[in-house]
Parts: C-alpha cells; structure tokens; sequence
C-alpha cells in the first residue's frame, strides 16, 4: 500500500500511478488520521510513502502519522519514500529515514521527482506548455521508480537534493513553522461562498462564517490547496500569491 499526503494532486497522482503499477491500494494519509485509521496488514507487498517537499522539509503532519502506524510486517519489509518537489527536496528524505529510526520503523529506500512548483507565495505557476512538459517527464521517472520498487531495489535513490541539502533544510525548514500561521490567508470579495476550501481543506481548518471562509487554527499545513481550488481565485496568502496563478493536477 501506498500512503501519500497531497495539497494539489501532485503527490495524489504520483501515487495513484505508482499504486496502480504495484498492484496496491493508494491511502491518503489525512483522511487516514481524520478516521483514525493506522492499523493496516503489511506482510504481503512493500508499503510506500508519496510526500511534497515543504520548505525543503516534509509536512508537520506525517511525524504525527507515523508515530500512531500500526503496521503488522513480513520478514523483510521494503518501505520506500517517494518525494515530489518543484526545484529540489534538500534534506528532506534523511528527515523522513530518521523519523522512521526514532519510531523503529523499517525503511528501505529513497526516490525523488520532480513535478510542477505551486508555491505561489514565492513562485508563479509555470505556463500551461511548461505544465504539460513537466507532468510528461513525471510520468518516464515515475515509471522508472516503479521499476525499481517491483525489483526492492535498496538504497538513497534522489538524485534532486540540490545543493548543500543538509545546511538548505537546516537554515530554510525553520521558517515552515511560522509561516504555517493562517493569519497570512485572506479572502477577497471575488468569494462566491461555495464551501469547497472549507470541505476540501485536508486539516479541517476552515469554517464557513456568514457565507465567507474562516481561518478556525492558528496554523495549519501550508498545502494550500484552499487558494488552488478556489474557483474564483478569492483566496490569497501573502501579498504575492495572486499574481502567481493557480494550479490543480491536471491528470485527476
């Protein structure tokens, strides 16, 4: 089985691509931990984890999954990461490994691609042509770590750490904490009051307060899927976001 967290559909088609490849179920993780689900029988196939590259780290939230995974285990589990980014992972995939020794979980190896970069409080979403040429790309080296997981090939696979990957996730990944604060969102007059960032949102943050979203956390993950899914694009983050576009996978 293959349990993946995702905010845009990135890391839901990275792994519902990988799942299907595998012969395995795809488990989102945060519907996973809204039902308290963490018991699952892992003795006969290799149990996977797709996740984003947040501030060249890894969502607050898996830490938490993983220490409630209850996972019965054959004699010799493989436990892949597949980590997905827009430019590069840092140190995230030795975050996950050590997050996995601290629980005495088994972990077998580390895999990275590269898809399209939707941190729109920094970046602008790369034109349609630039999308489409990304998500192809996607698709040969997802085929190519599907390969290599039906092999249980063993070992520290990404090759999309970037430079200085240790001293990048030690200086950057502090600041994921406070930007996490959802005093930074805000909701424009463009707002229709549909619902759908309060029904989508993977955390339950947001609440519905005269027909308008409602930050009800103080933090929450930072996967911005509210701003993406919006259909009118009211939702922004910062003062940069919306001039920076949206995007959703396309391919779901």
């Amino acid at each position: 089985m293959i349990f993946y967290f995702s905010g845009t559909g990135n890391c839901r088609y990275a792994a519902e691509k990988l799942a299907h490849r595998l012969g395995v179920d795809a488990i989102d993780m945060m519907d996973a931990i809204r039902h308290r689900r963490y018991a699952y029988d892992c003795r006969k196939e290799p149990v996977g984890f797709v996740l984003p590259t947040y501030y060249w780290g890894l969502p607050i939230q898996v830490a938490g999954f993983l220490t409630r995974l209850a996972c019965q285990w054959g004699k010799k589990p493989y436990v892949f990461l597949v980590l997905t980014c827009g430019q590069s992972t840092g140190d995230a995939g030795n975050m996950f490994a050590q997050w996995m020794k601290e629980r005495a979980l088994p972990f077998s190896a580390t895999f990275a691609v590269k898809m399209v970069d939707n941190y729109v409080p920094l970046f602008a979403v790369p034109p349609k042509e630039e999308i489409v040429r990304l998500l192809e790309e996607a698709d040969v080296a997802l085929d190519e770590v599907a390969a290599q997981i039906l092999r249980q090939e063993c070992g520290d696979f990404n090759q999309l750490k970037g430079r200085a990957p240790k001293l990048i996730t030690k200086t950057i990944y502090p600041f994921y904490r406070h930007r996490r604060k959802t005093r930074h969102f805000a909701v424009s007059d463009d707002c229709i009051g549909c619902g759908r960032c309060q029904r989508e949102c993977p955390a339950k943050t947001i609440g519905m307060e005269d027909g308008k979203p409602v930050w009800k956390k103080p933090q929450c993950i930072l996967c911005l899927h509210c701003l993406h899914a919006c259909p009118t694009h009211a939702i922004s983050y910062g003062s940069r976001s919306k001039k920076h576009g949206q995007y959703m996978n396309p391919n779901l």
